[in-house]
């Protein structure tokens, strides 16, 4: 099954991967704990998780809560070299 990716506005104490599972009603196996939690902007309280796709639709309607914390799912591309990586010219 694939994931999603999901972004939190949490302003209360830091966000974990068990704070999230609990408050979102996410299990802990539906989460890529690989990925985990992500603080991606600490002055916004914003976070990020992967999770997958069937638990994705349950936090799809809390988008539109009125706190309107959740939001996604966003795209995740892979992100790779671009060629054959170079080293550094001796002399440099």
């Amino acid at each position: 099954m694939s994931k999603l990716l999901y972004t939190i506005m949490w302003d209360k104490q830091p966000l974990t991967v068990d704070t999230f599972s609990k408050e979102f009603d996410v299990a802990l196996n539906e989460i890529d704990r690989d990925f985990g939690v992500v603080e991606i902007d600490p002055q916004a309280h914003l976070y990020a998780v992967m999770i997958e796709e069937a638990a994705a639709n349950r936090l799809s309607g809390k988008q539109s809560s009125a706190d309107n914390r959740v939001s996604g799912p966003y795209d995740n591309p892979v992100i790779e070299p671009f060629g054959p990586p170079r080293l550094p010219k001796k002399g440099r």
